[in-house]
């Protein structure tokens, strides 16, 4: 019977396979999210009359999807698949730093956080 305290807790975890999977996890996230505002863009342009949203709005969910999608999505993407291939690869269990690329995973979660809730709060180029 196993115990909370046997297995390793998932959040805390500074294991390279581990962070690697949660990166990858947050990757398709950032994806998720690119792919809504890429929606929003393409129903701006569906409409003849242009109405759904404003022109500035437009440009800042455009400029808001190129980053998402380079940032929140590629960006760790890559960094996941370094950190479960790499140590693996050289038969090595640890990477160098690995708080470092765990508290990684979390700044980007603040990080998405930050940027969508400019476009709430008037607009993404004040974030």
């Amino acid at each position: 019977m196993s115990t909370l305290a046997s297995r390793p807790n998932l959040f805390a975890t500074v294991a390279p396979a581990r962070t690697g999977r949660r990166l990858l996890a947050l990757a398709a996230a950032g994806f998720a999210l690119g792919g809504l505002e890429s929606l929003a863009l393409r129903g701006q342009l569906a409409r003849s009359d242009g109405a759904l949203m404003q022109p500035s709005t437009y440009h800042q969910i455009l400029t808001l999807h190129g980053v998402s999608m380079v940032f929140l999505a590629v960006v760790p993407a890559v960094l996941a698949l370094f950190l479960m291939l790499v140590p693996a690869r050289i038969r090595e269990g640890r990477t160098a730093f690995p708080r470092l690329s765990a508290f990684g995973g979390w700044l980007w979660v603040w990080g998405a956080l930050v940027l969508h809730a400019g476009l709430l709060l008037g607009g993404t180029s004040g974030a």
